[in-house]
């Protein structure tokens, strides 16, 4: 068991990747358009959760690290050029309107995925033993660190099956960009332009 302080120093390979691919990939996506990066983000992503299903609860940490990084470089890969599409696709007197709705549905999005997390476990740990983790307290013996680890495995296949999933909408997405007529000021019509 760590404490708060180790473990979240041993999570900085994730946000680390996170914050140098996010900013790269909404560069490149607003010159070569977002479905390739918001595609190959959820890819990504998918292997990453993969992996962390796959690994043995003893795992060193130098082998935690590689899908620590995937799925750091894959969130990031996805997250900014995912909302570049979104604000792109929309008219100007529109975008107050997506900004709201995407920030509602990242929001459902976070509940949702806590919300089958917490079922998954609820329903395969004691509840002493996972008041005890959520505590921060030491579980004590090998067999209750089994009883976490199994929900666990199964939680990280549902991320990688939904990531997975998102894949083909991701692929399916529409033009780069919406432009605005300059003539149109008051009544901004959008125009099509560029295709990815």
């Amino acid at each position: 068991m760590y404490d708060a302080f180790t473990a979240g120093v041993l999570l900085i390979p994730f946000a680390v990747a996170f914050v140098t691919v996010g900013p790269l990939s909404g560069y490149l996506s607003d010159r070569y358009g977002a479905r390739g990066f918001t595609t190959a983000g959820m890819l990504v992503s998918a292997v990453a959760y993969f992996l962390f299903a796959a690994l043995p609860k003893d795992v060193a940490y130098g082998t935690l690290v590689i899908p620590m990084i995937l799925a750091g470089a894959g969130g990031g890969m996805f997250v900014a050029p995912n909302m570049s599409s979104i604000m792109n696709a929309t008219p100007v007197t529109r975008r107050g309107v997506a900004s709201g709705m995407s920030a509602t549905l990242v929001t459902t999005g976070v509940l949702l995925s806590l919300s089958i997390t917490f079922a998954i476990m609820a329903t395969s740990i004691p509840l002493n033993t996972l008041q005890a983790i959520f505590a921060g307290e030491n579980v004590g013996s090998t067999s209750n660190v089994d009883l976490f680890v199994g929900p666990m495995r199964i939680i990280w296949l549902v991320m990688a099956a939904v990531s997975l999933a998102s894949v083909i909408p991701s692929a399916l997405r529409g033009p780069k960009f919406v432009g605005v007529s300059e003539s149109t000021l008051g009544t901004a019509r959008p125009t099509m332009k560029g295709v990815d």
